[in-house]
């Protein structure tokens, strides 16, 4: 970029100092991703997938963006019967991920579903038809389609049941005095809102529509909450509406808000205020509690902000017209979740205006690129997130192996390290279809090559992360800490690990990292590093840490115990009693478990495969052999004990997955013989289990996740304390007469602790964390063991009615934090 378009931006970049200490400014590159035919682009959906829809206006095309960056035409304006999509302007993603576009020269409604068949969804043979125009679209979570059109000046929200029927979900007829104008129709979190005239309603294909508020204007922009609440912007007035019917006015202003809500449960809000140089504008935050924020200052003189976009991590996007005071006055702009406000793109390089966008908002991706569609250059700009500008989007594949196991962070997103790359991803369980193979919902978190980073662009091999929110990532050389901010700190240099490097944390927060040197380093949470061991004998395979925080090593043939004082003694061994071989996998369990899987190797082949179990009081036993599984071998890649005891066996190369319970039994899962299960062919190797039961695992090809429908919903919301953050699983059919089991574990040790039990969630940050089981309806005292655990088996009593959400959490006494109180997570599940 030359220094002309640079100096006549310094004034602006003085002027935006209140956004942020320092705003990098990227370097600015307009992208062509569609052909010339494209015009006037509208604002975009994206599918389970991640296939990104945008319809162009006046090419009357609506065009596909595939993950990998392919771009192709999903509707044309030849298309086959029905026929074309004159005027695209309106897109929705319906629940099997068909696509409905609005059409409004030729007054219809198209749907594409994922086969690729075109119909209509709504044609112009509306009841009294004559001029029609359609206004917006909406779909509900069981499939119905809203519609908010006019009919000879009449206004209408038309119905489409998942079969097709079509029928009048709302018209002027519905309150006395009737409707004028126009309605809108908003579809947020499954939930459809209708704003029209002086009311606001809830519908859902289900029954009546249902009257939130009246006297408020109509609702131009609507949020909703994640726990619920509806905020609508309305006559230059925010207001808060609960599905009760309660209304309150949160904001007035000279102009119109928007307003956008993000997974945490917070409203954000553009609002025009007053300023020192005319109307201006400013972003608040409001939290579940109603409290509210300003967290982006007044735009400098002459510009407003606009476009309010949240994104999959709980950034907040935004862009700003700085009018005529620069040349290329558009700009998109992001706030991380922990504040650090940053410049995406700028256009000044390209002269006045060259992107205009209108009132498009961006449309944050879950890779962490943002998309902005630009009606000015008819074209479409992605920022990667990093402050460069890419033509393409890049999901990482799966033809090469998980390279580690998989971890948690503290969202109970596990962490996944991919081989043949440099970058290690995060993947959200909530958006994983059971056994469906990869996320759609994927997030590079670093790529290894942060600017001055002595491993730069080195492959990472193992990823964990810490209580404090920070990721630890080691490479052959080097080990490196992200904060969420995205902030790289090159930590410790242990030297070469090469290719058998393992890292694992314990309660404190304190890092372990094995490698080729046949050493364990210690790396205390400020970053000092120490030889803690300095040789093992052999190369780590494996690494693990129990509930005392010693470091569990599988070498060779057996296990060692490393205390944190550096002593070493053997855990499980040949000289407890029973032969081992070489090892394949190693599991730890909260109690002290080890169980130990050997298999015979052409340099050892009399030994017996086989799964070996040692209990906490030296018992040592053979707890599974292939007769047990009706196999002639068994060979297993990973094990992965859970809280209750169990043991989840991932065996290569019959391609299953067996559940051991503590009774000893063997339960098969998972085998490759099941239809739709063929990628467990590629021998699944690394595993882990989070809160909520669900089992990650990697079958070469694909990452799998195998859900368990006793286990009850991880909601999150823990706080760090003496021992970590305090977790909590639950597993119940709710059932009458049923077992229901729950174990907290990484409390302090003999802590005081209540359970809250409650039967409705509004959620508040407390102590560090969330609390979600609030208002509570009962709490029950207990204490912690020595080991920091608790756990107990009750039978699930009857009467209880169903559909009855219940949510339980645990307020714990820790005297090592400030306000001598964490939090654990908070689980909930519904009643049959």
């Amino acid at each position: 970029m030359d220094a002309g378009p640079r100096a006549l931006r310094r004034p602006a970049l003085l002027l935006l100092a209140g956004l942020a200490t320092s705003l990098p400014v990227a370097a600015q590159t307009l992208v062509d991703v569609f052909p010339d035919t494209f015009d006037q682009p509208t604002p975009m959906v994206t599918d389970s997938l991640g296939n990104v829809y945008v319809a162009g206006e006046l090419s009357h095309n609506v065009w596909r963006i595939a993950p990998d960056g392919t771009t192709s035409v999903a509707i044309s304006r030849s298309a086959p019967a029905p026929g074309p999509c004159a005027k695209p302007f309106a897109l929705a993603i319906g629940p099997a991920d068909e696509l409905y576009v609005a059409c409004d020269l030729n007054d219809k409604v198209l749907r594409l579903d994922t086969d690729g068949t075109l119909s209509e969804a709504l044609a112009p043979a509306i009841p009294g038809s004559g001029d029609v125009e359609l206004t917006s679209l909406a779909v509900s979570a069981g499939g119905t389609l809203f519609v908010g059109a006019t009919v000879d000046g009449d206004g209408f929200v038309f119905e489409v049941a998942p079969g097709g029927t079509v029928s009048i979900a709302l018209d002027e007829t519905s309150v006395p005095g009737g409707l004028p104008g126009q309605p809108l129709v908003f579809g947020e979190r499954g939930t459809v809102i209708i704003g029209w005239y002086d009311h606001l309603w809830q519908i859902d294909g289900t029954g009546a529509p249902l009257l939130l508020a009246d006297g408020i204007g109509t609702a131009v922009d609507v949020a909703v909450t994640t726990g619920g609440a509806i905020y609508a912007c309305a006559t230059n007035t925010l207001y808060r509406v609960t599905l009760q019917g309660a209304v309150d006015v949160l904001e007035s202003s000279k102009k119109g808000m928007e307003v956008e809500a993000d997974e945490l449960g917070n409203a954000w809000v553009i609002k025009p205020v007053d300023g020192p140089f005319g109307l201006q504008s400013e972003i608040r935050r409001i939290d579940p509690s109603g409290q509210q924020t300003v967290v982006v200052p007044v735009t400098p003189p002459e510009g407003v902000y606009y476009g309010l976009a949240a994104g999959p991590d709980n950034s907040i996007y935004w862009l700003l017209d700085l009018g005529s005071m620069v040349p290329g006055s558009h700009w998109l702009a992001r706030r991380a979740p922990g504040g650090a406000v940053s410049l995406l793109i700028d256009a000044a390089g390209a002269g006045p205006n060259e992107w205009a966008v209108d009132a498009h908002r961006p449309f944050p991706r879950a890779d962490g690129s943002v998309l902005v569609a630009s009606e000015k250059t008819d074209n479409i700009l992605v920022a990667d997130g990093s402050g460069g500008v890419a033509s393409v989007f890049t999901i990482p594949d799966f033809r090469d192996n998980v390279r580690a196991t998989p971890t948690f962070d503290a969202q109970g997103r596990p962490l996944v390290v991919t081989g043949g790359s440099t970058f290690a991803n995060v993947f959200d369980a909530a958006d994983v279809l059971r056994l469906e193979g990869l996320p759609a919902d994927v997030t590079k978190v670093y790529d290894g090559g942060a600017p001055g980073a002595a491993g730069q662009g080195q492959l990472i091999l193992a990823a964990a992360p810490d209580s404090r929110g920070d990721t630890w990532f080691l490479t052959e050389w080097y080990l490196f800490r992200v904060a969420p901010d995205g902030t790289v700190t090159q930590v410790y240099e242990p030297g070469n690990l090469g290719d058998y490097t393992h890292m694992v944390l314990d309660s404190r927060d304190t890092v372990y990292v094995s490698g080729a040197d046949d050493a364990i380093h210690r790396i205390t949470p400020d970053g000092v590093g120490e030889v803690l061991v300095a040789d093992l004998g052999d190369t780590v395979q494996e690494l693990a840490v129990d509930a005392q925080d010693n470091v569990l090593a599988r070498v060779s043939s057996q296990v060692l115990r490393i205390a944190p004082d550096g002593e070493v003694t053997p855990a499980l061994d040949s000289s407890m009693g029973v032969t081992l071989g070489p090892t394949t996998a190693m599991a730890v369990g909260r109690q002290g478990d080890i169980w130990l899987a050997v298999a015979p190797t052409t340099f050892s082949p009399l030994v017996v495969p086989r799964v070996v179990h040692r209990a906490p009081d030296g018992t040592v036993e053979v707890a599974l052999d292939a007769a047990d599984l009706g196999l002639d071998d068994l060979f297993v890649g990973a094990m992965v004990a859970d809280p209750f005891g169990d043991l989840y066996v991932l065996e290569r190369r019959a391609a299953l997955v067996v559940r051991l319970d503590a009774a000893g039994g063997a339960t098969v899962l998972v085998s490759n013989a099941d239809e739709g299960t063929a990628a467990l062919a590629s021998l699944p190797q690394h595993g882990a289990i989070d809160l909520s039961g669900t089992l990650w695992f990697d079958g070469g090809a694909a990452f799998l996740a195998l859900s368990q429908d006793d286990w009850w919903t991880d909601l999150h919301g823990s706080a760090p304390g003496l021992a970590g953050r305090p977790r909590l699983a639950v597993r119940a059919t709710m059932e009458p007469g049923s077992s229901f089991d729950r174990v907290i574990t990484h409390a302090p040790p003999n802590a005081l602790m209540l359970n809250w039990i409650a039967f409705q969630s509004t959620p508040f940050d407390a102590i560090g964390g969330t609390v979600h089981a609030f208002p509570y309806s009962q709490q029950l005292a207990f204490v912690a063991d020595a080991q920091g655990d608790s756990g107990f088996a009750l039978t699930w009593p009857a009467g209880i009615p169903s559909g009855i959400d219940v949510y339980l959490q645990f307020i714990v006494q820790d005297l090592s934090v400030p306000d001598g109180l964490t939090l654990s997570n908070a689980v909930t599940k519904t009643t049959p």
